[in-house]
């Protein structure tokens, strides 16, 4: 359909075949190749993919344009492997499947939920890292000019300053709720220091239009309840929170 709109084979094409190669490449192979870090980063190509695919439908990419792609791959390969990976251990286990978290050695926990050993963690923080490298490469980049453009970058560096905190409390063991709470609130930031890196050019309002846009669909529907027939573990650390791909 893109192809027959554009009326020629170019940049923009290719970006949007990549983008469903990666998506569609994950919906068939997560949770059953080997190496499950592979199958998070493929779907976390095709995001960023979207995300070029959609700069040069309207225009031009810029180097803000291509950081923001890079974070997004980076966001959503540690979220799928980690969050993701972490809500559904007990049953993925028992699947025999294969996900990151089971890959460096995470196992269903007691009552503190999910046990998370230190490869999981080291792996977690360098993604966690990449992301903030990657967000003071997007406020340098975006040059922020006005007032409205330095609250914007402000804003960045405050979401993956404040995601670092929730990250930390995630991973670390205690009561399930509140560390499924905290994984929650680790994306929302995440995704608040990404739309910020975007809006340096024009202010904290696109940025923040853009976060309630991608949290929006986070928030459950009322009255929703986890089965009765799924596995304990499961049933307790089931998420709130998630993003397109989730786990599934």
């Amino acid at each position: 359909m893109d192809l027959a709109a554009v009326g020629r084979f170019g940049l923009r094409t290719v970006t949007l075949a990549v983008a469903f190669a990666g998506l569609v490449g994950y919906d068939f192979a997560g949770k059953r190749v080997r190496l499950a870090p592979v199958t998070d980063s493929l779907q976390g190509l095709g995001w960023g993919a979207l995300v070029c695919y959609g700069a040069l439908a309207l225009g031009s990419p810029s180097a803000v344009t291509l950081l923001i792609a890079v974070y997004v791959v980076i966001a959503i390969t540690l979220i799928n492997g980690v969050h993701g990976a972490l809500r559904d251990v007990a049953s993925d286990l028992e699947s025999r499947a294969s996900t990151t978290a089971l890959l460096l050695g995470a196992r269903p926990g007691s009552a503190s939920g999910p046990v998370v050993p230190r490869s999981l963690r080291v792996y977690a923080w360098a993604f966690q890292g990449a992301l903030a490298v990657v967000v003071l490469a997007g406020i340098d980049a975006g040059t922020p000019s006005g007032a409205g453009g330095w609250v914007a970058a402000i804003m960045a560096a405050a979401f993956i300053l404040v995601s670092c905190f929730f990250l930390q409390r995630m991973l670390h063991p205690g009561d399930p709720l509140h560390r499924r709470l905290m994984g929650g609130a680790h994306i929302i930031a995440v995704f608040g220091a990404g739309a910020s890196i975007a809006s340096t050019g024009s202010g904290p309002v696109p940025a923040l239009c853009v976060l309630a846009i991608m949290v929006l669909p986070l928030v459950p529907a009322p009255r929703t309840r986890p089965s009765s027939s799924m596995i304990p573990e499961t049933r307790q650390w089931i998420s709130t929170d998630g993003f397109p791909g989730s786990g599934s």
